[in-house]
Formats: C-alpha cells, sequence, structure tokens
C-alpha cells in the first residue's frame, strides 16, 4: 500500500497516522488543555472589564436618558410613552423615536420598579441579555469548532468598536437594543435545529427588541430550509412556515396595544411615523456608499490594513476548509468524521451551512446599511449583524485550521463512507493526493491564524483600555454630581435641546421637556459643552452670553443653567 492509501475503515471512525510519537507538530493534550482555560480565564477576566465600567464610572449618554424616560413614564402612571424630546416635547405614546423596542424597555421598567438606580438597574436588563449573547456564541462556536471555536466565538464581540462618535453604543450593557437583539438572533441560530418555532419566536422577539433584525430572516430562512438533508419539500415548508407564524406573533400584540390605546385614527398615523423612522433614523442628511464602507472598515479596534488582513486571512482560512471538506466529499470520504476529528459537535453538511448562514447575514445587514442613503453612518445600524456571523467565521476559521494540520501531519483522515466502501469508488485515495498541497495549505492556514490571533488579542486590549476611559472628560460620578445641583435649583421643570446634558438632567429627577415644548421660553434650559481646554471654555461662554436671557448659572466646568432668549 502507497503512502498515499489508507485501507477501508468503518464509517465514523479515523485513520492515524503510524508515524513516530512526536511527529505532525502535536500539542500534548495536558499542554493544550492548560492552555485553552489560561485563555478562557483571560477572555472572561477582559469581558468584566469591559463590563464594570458601564456600571462605575461610564457616563449615562443621550441615547440612554431617552430610552429611561419610557420605563419611567410607565411607573408613573403616564404610560408606554417618552419626554418628546425628539417630537413636539410633550409625552409622546408609543414613540417610533424610541428604536430600542419593549423587550428591553419593559423589563428595565420592572427593575426600576424596585427603586432602585436608572443607571444600575437600566444596565442590568442589557447585561443579561449580553450574557445571553455570550452564552448563545459558546454553544454555535463549540457546535462547529470544538472548545476553540467557542472560545474564538465568545471573543468576536470584543473585536467591534461601537463606541464611535456622534451615536456611539458606548458598551455592551448600555440601554439600548443593539447587543440584546443580536442575543436573541444568535439564540434563534441556537434552537432553529430542533425548535424551529422557538427560533421563529427569538427573531419576533428580536424584532421588538430593534426592527431592524429583520434583516436577519432571509439568513435563518436559508438555515431552516436546507438543514435536514433529503426532506420532502412540503416538510421544509412547514418548518418555515411554523416559525414565521411565531416570529409574527410579538410584532401583532404590540401593535394591536398600540390599536387600542391610540385608536383607530392614531393608530394609522402611528404606522406612518413608524415606516419613515425605519427608512431614515430619523436623520435628514444622505449618506454614499464609500462613506458606510469607510465607517465599517474604521469601526475595529486595529488599523485598516490589520482590518483587511483579518478579513482576507478569515476568507481563506474558511475556503481552505470547504475545499478540504468537498475533496473528501467527491473522494467518498466521512466528512463528518473529519469535521468532528477537528472538534466540531455537529455534522459537515450543518458547519457549511452554518457558515453559508452566516455569510447571507452579513452580506444582508452590510448591503442594506451601505446602499441605503437615507441611513447614517453610524455602525450601530449593522452592529446586531456583525455580532452574530463573525464569530461564526471565527469559529469556522479555528475549524479550518485545525482540519488543515491534521491532515498535512498524516495523523487523521477521513473514514470512507459506508456507500463508496460498498461501491468501491476510489476506496484507497488519498485526501487529498498530493501531499505538498496539504503542507502548503497547512502553512497557509497558520499565518492566516496568525493574523487573526494577534489582531484579536490587539482588539480585546485596546477595548479593555478605552471601556475605563471617560467619554468627553466625563465620568458617571460626575455626572451624578451635576445631577444633585440641578435638583437643588429652585426649578420645577427643564427645557432643554437634544445633548449630552440629557443624561444628568434624568439623573436629577427634575420633569423636562425639549426647547420645543408648549411652554419651554418660560422654563430654564441645560446647556452643555464637550470642551475642557482653556479656548473651549471661552467659546462657551460666549454661546451663553450670546443664548441666555439672564445671567448663567455655571454648574461644573461643562454645564450652565439659564433661560434662552
Amino acid at each position: 500500500m502507497s503512502r498515499e492509501q489508507l485501507p477501508l475503515v468503518p464509517p465514523g471512525t479515523e485513520t492515524v497516522s503510524s508515524a513516530p510519537e512526536g511527529r505532525g507538530l502535536r500539542v500534548p493534550a495536558v499542554a493544550a488543555t492548560v492552555l485553552f482555560w489560561v485563555l478562557f480565564a483571560a477572555v472572561v477576566a477582559a469581558q468584566v472589564a469591559v463590563i464594570v465600567p458601564e456600571f462605575v464610572t461610564t457616563r449615562l449618554w443621550e441615547d440612554e436618558a431617552f430610552n429611561l424616560t419610557v420605563p419611567l413614564n410607565l411607573l408613573a402612571g403616564h404610560g408606554y410613552s417618552s419626554a418628546g424630546l425628539l417630537s413636539s416635547g410633550q409625552l409622546a405614546p408609543f414613540d417610533v423615536r424610541i428604536s430600542t423596542g419593549p423587550v428591553v424597555l419593559l423589563p428595565v421598567a420592572a427593575v426600576l420598579a424596585t427603586g432602585i438606580d436608572p443607571v444600575i438597574g437600566g444596565r442590568l436588563v442589557p447585561l443579561l441579555f449580553y450574557i445571553g449573547l455570550l452564552a448563545a456564541l459558546w454553544i454555535v462556536g463549540r457546535r462547529i469548532g470544538g472548545r476553540w471555536g467557542a472560545l474564538f466565538a465568545i471573543v468576536a464581540p470584543l473585536v467591534l468598536c461601537t463606541n464611535q462618535l456622534p451615536s456611539p453604543v458606548q458598551g455592551p450593557v448600555d440601554v439600548l437594543g443593539e447587543f440584546p437583539a443580536a442575543a436573541l438572533l444568535a439564540w434563534a441560530v441556537v434552537v432553529l435545529r430542533k425548535r424551529p418555532w422557538l427560533a421563529g419566536l427569538m427573531l419576533g422577539l428580536a424584532l421588538q427588541t430593534k426592527f431592524v433584525a429583520l434583516l436577519s430572516a432571509p439568513a435563518l430562512l436559508v438555515y431552516a430550509w436546507f438543514l435536514i438533508a433529503g426532506q420532502p419539500w412540503r416538510a421544509r415548508l412547514m418548518r418555515c412556515v411554523w416559525a414565521a407564524i411565531w416570529a409574527v406573533i410579538p410584532t401583532a400584540l404590540y401593535w394591536l396595544v398600540v390599536l387600542i390605546s391610540l385608536g383607530p385614527s392614531g393608530f394609522v398615523l402611528n404606522v406612518r411615523q413608524f415606516l419613515w423612522f425605519l427608512r431614515n433614523g430619523g436623520q435628514q442628511a444622505a449618506t454614499t456608499l464609500d462613506q458606510k464602507l469607510t465607517a465599517l472598515v474604521n469601526s475595529w479596534f486595529v488599523g485598516e490594513q490589520v482590518v483587511i488582513a483579518v478579513i482576507v486571512a478569515a476568507i481563506v482560512l474558511c475556503a481552505l476548509g470547504l475545499v478540504l471538506v468537498i475533496r473528501a466529499h467527491r473522494a467518498g470520504r466521512d466528512t463528518d468524521a473529519l469535521v468532528r476529528r477537528a472538534g466540531a459537535h455537529t455534522t459537515a453538511r450543518e458547519v457549511t451551512l452554518l457558515l453559508i448562514t452566516a455569510g447571507v447575514n452579513l452580506v444582508v445587514w452590510v448591503g442594506w446599511w451601505s446602499v441605503s442613503r437615507t441611513t447614517p453612518t453610524w455602525i450601530r445600524y449593522p452592529a446586531p449583524g456583525l455580532l452574530v456571523s463573525i464569530p461564526i467565521f471565527a469559529a469556522a476559521a479555528v475549524l479550518s485550521v485545525r482540519m488543515l494540520w491534521l491532515t498535512a501531519s498524516g495523523r487523521v483522515q477521513p473514514a470512507v463512507s459506508t456507500g463508496a466502501a460498498q461501491a468501491h469508488e476510489r476506496p484507497a485515495q488519498g485526501l487529498p493526493p498530493l501531499r505538498w498541497w496539504r503542507w502548503m495549505s497547512a502553512a497557509v492556514a497558520a499565518l492566516a491564524c496568525v493574523v487573526i490571533v494577534l489582531a484579536a488579542a490587539t482588539s480585546v486590549q485596546k477595548h479593555v483600555v478605552a471601556a475605563g476611559q471617560a467619554d468627553y472628560g466625563e465620568t458617571l460620578p460626575q455626572q451624578r454630581d451635576v445631577a444633585a445641583q440641578l435638583a437643588n435649583l429652585d426649578v420645577r421643570r427643564f427645557a432643554t435641546p437634544w445633548g449630552s446634558q440629557l443624561g444628568a438632567i434624568l439623573l436629577s429627577g427634575v420633569p423636562f421637556t425639549s426647547e420645543q415644548g408648549p411652554d419651554a421660553a418660560e422654563l430654564p434650559a441645560v446647556l452643555w459643552t464637550p470642551e475642557l481646554s482653556d479656548p473651549g471654555q471661552a467659546a462657551f461662554a460666549a454661546e451663553l452670553h450670546a443664548v441666555c436671557a439672564d445671567d448663567a448659572v455655571r454648574i461644573a466646568s461643562q454645564y450652565a443653567v439659564c433661560r434662552l432668549k
């Protein structure tokens, strides 16, 4: 028998090379286990280092404060209403400009009903969603690439930089809907295999977290349709229809509540406003494809060249892995044995299908955002899709590296399938027949792996450092001090323009309206500046002199209270 030939073996088994011990660059199992748990502890520490500052130092910014007006108004007996800061300045029931849905805000209201601080209580709910996201990514990553695939999957959310002006997601536990929506979509992927109805419900809940989560429906449809090989098309159709019915239920219930609360005319107006906001995100300026792609490349913790190198490396790894599986299948080999020996906990078919699903999801999310001229260049728009797809690619890259090195070292090749053995279809054919191709592929895989690992490590380190820094030179304790001073002023209500002062105003507990409110001219406004330098402070003083009808009361160095002219 030649060196490239293998004997027939029972299906589901693997053939191990007879090379001497130590050959094939094999890492001892104990050392690999120790390395894994050390890296796992480091990843957990990094996640904690990113989360903790949000409860200690990260300021409450205006989008969070605006979202929190809904649960606070609900507890005050005003219904599911916002403060109307972006519309009439009055209470706005079912405000379409609150893009974070009731799946997040209703649990926040339940937590705040205990009397807990609004920042701590508000961010506890997204924290639970983020833990759920990591758990779902771990399950999917382990399904694809074993424990190493799971590890890289939970690292992936740390490499995305969402904390970018002018509309950042400061961290994974902000009172926003991006990370919770990603968590629900990830769980839809997890449960779809055995419980399609539950996957549909997860998608439906994601829609009522961030309605743009609908963009993941095509990818989930692909996964559901092709999941079971050889199934009649009627059974596939029923599985998809059943999931779709459950996906519609949360949104149908929400709109039913809106109809009952606002009446037919109010319902129609609310739907029209919702569709308008969905198309343009409430923004007026047009954006271009170049601007979107530039924003996408710059939304990571490494430079543009490194991002491009990582993208190329990931594509190369996944492509080499697919080529290996395809060649194994054509040679009549047991591809399931190949992927399982490399760490997968599922079939080669499902691994491939998950990779295709992630690709479809990524293309739809990024494609929609890129070509939409009315949506802003904010990475938070495609963030839910990125947070679901990138971990799957990371786990698939891990699986590809392990498959390529195992086959190159000759320690394992996929067994011949039963059908091939019975039909004698090239039973002794190697995979692939040229050994140099194996080593070349393994070398390329190793290089790509180094690029990805170094970029990921750098991103995690920079993310941890950035999490502890104060945005706009202001920390949450400083914001609380300003809020206490605002509360001590003899003011029954504030009128304020949209801006970063909203966080301090909300924490003060003083009611507020927008500068377009009906009685705004009679109310003092809170003004704010991000500038702490001497020229910046001088410019702020000049602005106050120009817009204030009376002497401004300065609070700290960034705030002032006065009546506007």
